[in-house]
């Protein structure tokens, strides 16, 4: 985020540099979206919950959400 606003400000002095900065915008969403990737592991990660009326016990799994792929879509921009 500090990147975006530096190109925002930048691109009103320097046109050169605001489109640097946008380029290393993009470049650090795009790098964070890798080090997510690398990070998760490869084993299914589920948690088992306990209902607390019928006491059946229900499964959270994780997984990739919105965020992810929005990162991913705004970093290749």
């Amino acid at each position: 985020m500090p990147l975006f606003f530096l190109a925002n400000v930048l691109f009103q002095m320097v046109i050169q540099f605001g489109s640097l900065f946008m380029i290393f915008t993009g470049a650090s969403l795009l790098m964070a979206n890798l080090l997510v990737s690398c990070l998760h592991s490869s084993l299914p990660f589920s948690l088992a919950f306990e209902g607390l009326g019928s006491g059946q016990s229900e499964q959270l799994t994780l997984h990739y959400s919105w965020c992810y792929y929005g990162n991913l879509f705004n970093g290749q921009c």
